[in-house]
């Protein structure tokens, strides 16, 4: 299939055409804009590359994070169909944990899992996007696209350890090993899709790492102010 072409024209600039454009959205012209968006040919996400990137990101990081540099345009595709289903899994995991390991909490299961999955889904977009400002100050290749699937990917060992407490409580110290795994891969990744320099990744690592998992905390705060009915508190 080829690529459609929707053309829209907006009567202002907004200040940030370079981080759409890494998203597969270009634009064209300065006070009238003109905005591309694309529509992704399929072939690049099928059951079948979501579950070899699963399995390799594991085994063969480095080759899945050079994989995925080369395919930014799918940013949105691959959020979709890889990260999705690990908000999904990951929501239910820690509600599921926490309705079970807080006798005071009184929320409904499908609460529980709402929130988390906004809180979750929220904050990679937002994460990748903060990530995707600072990134110049570490010399890193400034392509939102890259920096929400290195994200994507790299959480993928948290959210999998979110898991393993649901087959015993006395389990959920392992979420900790996720925590530091996500972190390495995303310190490895960052080096490969982003090009940071080998005496800045450290320092661009740690603080992505606070960056992601505070927006993760607030992102999860938020929605439950807003969607868990306060009488249930």
């Amino acid at each position: 299939m080829g690529k459609i072409y929707v053309f829209l024209t907006v009567g202002f600039g907004i200040g940030f055409p370079d981080f759409l454009s890494n998203f597969g959205v270009g634009f064209r012209g300065k006070l009238f804009p003109e905005i591309i968006l694309k529509k992704q040919a399929p072939a690049f996400m099928d059951f079948r590359f979501v579950i070899n990137i699963f399995f390799r990101i594991f085994s063969a990081s480095s080759a899945v994070f050079k994989d995925l540099a080369d395919k930014q345009e799918f940013s949105g595709r691959f959020f979709l169909y890889y990260g999705m289903p690990l908000i999904i899994l990951a929501a239910y995991a820690r509600a599921y944990t926490l309705l079970v390991a807080e006798t005071e909490i009184t929320f409904r299961l499908q609460d529980l899992i709402f929130v988390n999955m906004a809180g979750f889904a929220l904050s990679f977009w937002l994460g990748a996007y903060l990530i995707f400002l600072m990134s110049p100050s570490f010399k890193a290749e400034k392509s939102f696209g890259k920096i929400l699937m290195l994200v994507i990917a790299s959480f993928t060992p948290y959210f999998i350890s979110m898991l393993i407490p649901l087959i015993h409580p006395t389990l959920a110290p392992v979420t900790y090993a996720g925590i530091a795994y996500t972190v390495l891969l995303f310190g490895k990744g960052a080096g490969v899709m982003l090009q940071v320099p080998g005496n800045k990744v450290v320092g661009f690592t740690l603080i992505a790492f606070f960056i992601m998992f505070g927006v993760v905390f607030l992102s999860l705060m938020i929605f439950t102010g807003l969607f868990v009915n306060g009488d249930n508190v």
